[in-house]
């Protein structure tokens, strides 16, 4: 029997905004001196290799961005982030995907969680942007590989810029590449051939004040808790 495949439906059409977007010509500079091609332009901060099947925490000052590579071949990495000194304050992946796409890609924000609902990075470099969009619209492939593997090569990258203060940690996925289940004979071998170390460099901005002029670190909301609402205590006048 012949099957046929239904196109899914965007729950949460993105509709351009400044809002979501910030100043286009800001972020064009710095997608700009961002670019891998301009070691001239940045100057290193920290660098170092996430080895294979582990974890590593690290800081980004705001202003500062961080490249992430797959130095040797393609590899799953689990990102998180944090607002720093606030572990409360998250990167909200489910949201971020709503008010943009499904795929991410240079332009594009992560937004923190409730009730703080803020930019905490923008993506000024993507080199699988020009991957392309499948039949179903999607860029490169579906959470977690279920249907293909990484396509990432040696040298890929993504960058990132601090819009406040983060707290970021990644972890090598011990699935490797995601090419090979985790059952079968010598699977467990096989599985270990795919996994690759994960590259990760912060840097500053040589020139910060010229590339970043007009930018502000991102504000957190003044909510204090309980909607502005006070409770009544028992014997005490309100």
């Amino acid at each position: 029997m012949a099957s046929s495949q239904r196109i899914p439906t965007p729950a949460y059409p993105a509709e351009d905004a400044a809002i979501l977007f910030g100043d286009q010509a800001l972020y064009a500079r710095v997608i700009e001196a961002a670019a891998v091609e301009n070691q001239a332009g940045k100057k290193l901060i920290e660098e170092f290799e996430i080895p294979i099947r582990s974890g590593k925490a690290w800081v980004v000052k705001k202003g500062q961005i961080c490249t992430l590579t797959t130095p040797y071949g393609p590899q799953v990495g689990d990102l998180n982030i944090w607002a720093l000194g606030n572990p409360r304050e998250r990167f909200w992946a489910a949201r971020t995907r709503q008010l943009h796409a499904s795929h991410v890609s240079v332009g594009d924000r992560l937004w923190s969680n409730l009730p703080f609902l803020r930019p905490l990075a923008t993506i000024v470099g993507d080199s699988l942007k020009d991957y392309g969009v499948d039949e179903v619209g999607g860029r490169v492939h579906d959470l977690l590989g279920t249907r293909e593997a990484c396509p990432a090569k040696p040298g890929d990258y993504f960058t990132f810029l601090a819009e406040t203060d983060l707290l970021c940690a990644m972890s090598t996925c011990p699935g490797g590449d995601l090419s090979v289940y985790g059952w079968g004979e010598d699977a467990a071998k096989r599985m270990l051939d795919t996994c690759r170390p994960l590259g990760v460099a912060v840097y500053e901005f040589v020139e910060r004040e010229k590339v970043l002029e007009g930018w502000e670190e991102s504000k957190r909301p003044g909510y204090q808790g309980f909607h502005g609402l006070n409770f009544p205590v028992f014997g005490q006048q309100t």
